[in-house]
């Protein structure tokens, strides 16, 4: 992130939700340690495991992986994770184009804007009814997935958002990771094959999930975020 634009509020509360996520399962792994070293827990090696001695639980954690019960229990932390970690990001995303849509409502000048008279009587004020119609606009965005958001605010609000990053790709498919834990048992699907590309994997897979693959993907989401927070609050001067 540039250091000439300061972090919204919204984009530290998620930056701070996902080291949450880091720190719970750093929890959890030293704990599954303990457990099977029958050893007591050490609060120092907590605070000190996501940071710096995480990947020297690697061989310890493939073999209790190859545990049945333990291998359930390691995945069901991991999908928790990551569908808490992209519902955070959905939560940030939606909050920042709020506060775009709230102070900027000259954005709503546009013919594709339109309301009915009904509504704004309704409101009883124009704040109101400006507040409302963001609101609404915000929760149509949020169907379209991250990409279609992206484009409609580069093509229509002429954001200029560079989709093409490493970074941005990892995140949309930790979105779409997300999308087949939650609706289809964390197996591979045609949806998620069209949108990410994927060609290692085949229909009806079950995704691989590791240690390694939440760390780098939590760390391309918080970077995708913190590059958009600098990008939406530069360009609709949310900061002034």
């Amino acid at each position: 992130m540039s250091g000439k634009v300061k972090a919204s509020g919204e984009f530290k509360a998620f930056s701070e939700s996902l080291k949450h996520n880091l720190d719970i399962i750093a929890l959890f792994l030293a704990l599954m340690m303990s457990y099977l070293d029958n050893i007591g827990t050490d609060e120092n090696k907590f605070r000190e495991l996501y940071e710096n001695q995480l990947r020297e639980y690697d061989e310890d954690v493939r073999v209790w992986l190859r545990m049945d019960k333990l291998e359930i229990l390691a995945r069901w932390i991991f999908e928790v994770s990551i569908t808490r970690s992209v519902e955070a990001f959905d939560y940030y995303l939606s909050q920042i184009l709020l506060k775009v849509f709230t102070k900027r409502p000259d954005i709503f000048r546009a013919s594709e804007y339109k309301a009915e008279v009904r509504e704004f009587l309704e409101a009883g004020s124009v704040p109101e009814f400006m507040k409302r119609y963001a609101e609404k606009k915000v929760n149509e965005l949020s169907y379209m997935g991250l990409p279609k958001i992206i484009e409609y605010l580069n093509n229509r609000l002429g954001l200029g958002f560079d989709t093409k990053t490493s970074s941005f790709q990892a995140a949309c498919e930790i979105v779409e990771v997300r999308n087949i834990l939650v609706h289809n048992a964390g197996h591979v699907n045609k949806l998620f094959l069209q949108r990410t590309g994927r060609t290692d994997l085949v229909e009806g897979d079950l995704y691989p999930l590791t240690l390694d693959y939440l760390k780098d993907r939590f760390k391309e989401l918080t970077k995708t975020a913190g590059n958009l927070d600098v990008v939406i609050t530069s360009h609709f001067k949310l900061n002034q």
